[in-house]
């Protein structure tokens, strides 16, 4: 029986003709193809968009911007230009798995109300440039719906904090046309404001299959350049992400969907900021001492006042904890998968 819902991917492109190859084939190696492929370029010089030009036969719906409209601009017009209810801007250095479109079709189609689902959104696998494994991230280990008010509570208390782009989630195009798109306004961060839309109006759901990776690698595309990742853009992209939480923690849906409990002890604010002093440690086990005073001073910045007090350091804690168990996962996920390229360990 042929699935009802209708799922899009749709690509923004700028530049990084090699890993978007690897993002197309993993599209076009789907057990069960998306009911729209698009590519919308954002002015690519060094010849992606004429490989996606040689596409159209294929299938896939190709766009040009007549000019660069920046990162987040393109994200959205990927969404725009999708034509099915749900769609993923899927970046153009990531792989989607083999499952991926059939496994979503599988579970969205057995939930009521689909269409008032704001969004959906899984865990995955990290990999480098090589397409290695380099961690797992599974924020839930069972699938789940979650409604407002309780979403937020629930995502904080268990140290989740927004739904990230690219196959991480899957947006339903209508909700996002209701809540208004991303904003330029916290630059890469727009991910997080999006979250802070969504959550507090409209369920989402969690999907804990892994069926996406995320590259983690030293070539970023930010704005209207691709630049080398650096740790001052480390920085901005933390300090973005807690502006999000400060604007946001007076917004009366977010404030609703805490205990007045909680909302004295601001937990909204402290519990992700919190993540930056024991980040520092983290690096000053390692010895990486640039990265350990970077850190510390988002935190010495941001978190509220006083910084240091009883509560700080429980959930001081409670992070250093959470990232020493994730470390440790993620160094026998390196063992266990070796160096072989993720797409390898799901071919026939």
């Amino acid at each position: 029986m042929r699935n009802k819902i209708t799922i899009s991917v749709s690509v923004p492109l700028f530049n990084r003709l090699d890993l978007f190859k690897k993002t197309v084939n993993s599209v076009f190696a789907q057990a069960e193809p998306p009911d729209e492929f698009i590519i919308v370029d954002n002015g690519s010089t060094d010849g992606s968009y004429e490989y996606a030009l040689t596409l159209k036969g294929k299938g896939v719906k190709v766009y040009r911007n007549k000019t660069n409209i920046g990162m987040i601009g393109n994200w959205n017009e990927t969404i725009k230009r999708s034509n099915s209810e749900f769609v993923v801007s899927l970046h153009s250095d990531d792989l989607l798995m083999p499952d991926y479109i059939k496994t979503w079709k599988e579970k969205i189609n057995k939930l009521n109300n689909k269409s008032d689902i704001g969004a959906f959104f899984s865990g995955g696998y990290i990999i480098d440039g090589e397409d290695r494994v380099k961690a797992v991230y599974q924020p839930f280990k069972k699938d789940m719906l979650l409604k407002p008010p309780t979403t937020i509570t629930y995502m904080w208390n268990n140290f989740h904090f927004h739904l990230s782009v690219t196959g991480w989630t899957l947006y339903n195009r209508s909700i996002m046309q209701k809540v208004g798109y991303f904003t330029s306004n916290y630059n890469i961060a727009a991910e997080n404001e999006m979250a802070m839309k969504i959550f507090p109006s409209y369920p989402v759901f969690y999907s804990s299959a892994l069926e996406f990776a995320f590259r983690r690698h030293g070539l970023q595309g930010f704005d209207k350049k691709v630049v080398q990742f650096s740790l001052n853009q480390e920085v901005k992209n933390a300090q973005d992400a807690l502006k999000v939480y400060y604007d946001y923690e007076i917004n009366k849906k977010v404030i609703a969907s805490f205990s007045l409990k909680e909302r004295r002890e601001g937990l909204f604010v402290k519990l992700p900021t919190s993540f930056f002093i024991a980040q520092a440690l983290a690096f000053l086990v390692f010895l990486d001492f640039k990265h350990a005073k970077a850190y510390f001073n988002i935190f010495r910045t941001s978190y509220p006042k006083p910084i240091f007090s009883f509560q700080t350091l429980k959930l001081f804690v409670v992070w250093i904890t959470r990232l020493v168990k994730t470390y440790i996962s993620n160094v026998q996920i390196q063992l266990r998968m070796g160096r072989k390229p993720i797409l390898d360990y799901f071919r026939v």
